[in-house]
């Protein structure tokens, strides 16, 4: 056994990041090699006693300063449409600036989007270089179904396990169905120390969210490199949720959904 591991698994929700590395060994063998690779290193660290920092941080740390350690999935073959799901304030911080509007001006971006003129512009990514996102059908599905704005939001964060999202006005990127990026099934190193996240079998396709309600695998989930925004990418506002989630990190850590069946 790796040192590392019992460091790890001294709180709830460090033995889910033990538990999702784990995992991710186990079911996809083609990134072995670049796993321990990164257990290595992490082990190294973790074992010195001058080293002090959060576990999380360090896991963040290491991937970060490790390019080659990102977008490692396979590359997903269903060509289907995506989305991006965003805070507005940070379409607004990101993107808006391109339209020439303060960087607070939440209402001028808000009508522009419900006017259908507002063109995200600039480069979509996360403070990692590479998105996350989903599928337009999965978003599309709860439109249908969901009777206002706020239970929408309250759907897409639950189903896609958007944990940091919660109670923040969403708003959804929707990227040019001619021009989709090269997206790639998401393994536990681009995760990195997100709990809420559980490793599935790569065979190409899109990963599954998991649920913060019932804890089972949920909403596809796919990663790609970071891409500008232009012509062709829009916007739709979603709403605001009104979830105050918490979340069992043991019932997650003893759940008996493998994550298997993606």
């Amino acid at each position: 056994m790796i040192k590392w591991r019992q460091e790890l698994e001294i709180a709830p929700d460090n033995r889910v990041i033990s538990q999702n590395f784990n995992r991710e060994v186990k079911l996809n063998p083609s990134i072995h090699r670049v796993l321990e690779e990164f257990l290595k290193r992490l082990g190294e660290f973790l074992n010195t006693n001058i080293f002090k920092t959060r576990v999380e941080t360090l896991i963040v740390s290491l991937v970060d300063s490790s390019p080659f350690l990102h977008l490692q999935g396979k590359i997903v073959s269903d060509r289907d449409n995506l989305s991006r799901i965003m805070a507005l304030e940070d379409v607004n911080n990101y993107l808006a600036h391109y339209m020439g509007w303060s960087v607070n001006d939440l209402t001028s971006i808000r009508q522009a989007i419900l006017a259908k003129t507002f063109v995200p512009r600039g480069e979509l990514k996360t403070s990692r270089p590479f998105c996350w996102v989903t599928t337009t059908e999965y978003i599309d599905n709860f439109r249908k179904k969901c009777s206002d704005p706020q239970e929408l939001a309250d759907s897409l964060i639950r189903g896609l396990g958007l944990l940091h999202l919660d109670q923040i006005e969403l708003c959804e990127i929707l990227y040019p169905k001619d021009n989709n990026p090269t997206v790639k099934h998401p393994t536990v190193l681009d995760a990195g120390s997100h709990k809420i996240f559980r490793p599935c079998a790569d065979t190409g396709n899109f990963g599954r969210a998991i649920n913060l309600r019932t804890l089972h695998n949920d909403g596809p989930e796919a990663v790609h490199a970071g891409v500008k925004a232009g012509d062709g990418f829009k916007a739709r506002l979603i709403g605001i949720s009104s979830l105050r989630i918490t979340i069992d990190w043991m019932a997650l850590y003893n759940s008996n959904d493998p994550g298997l069946n993606c």
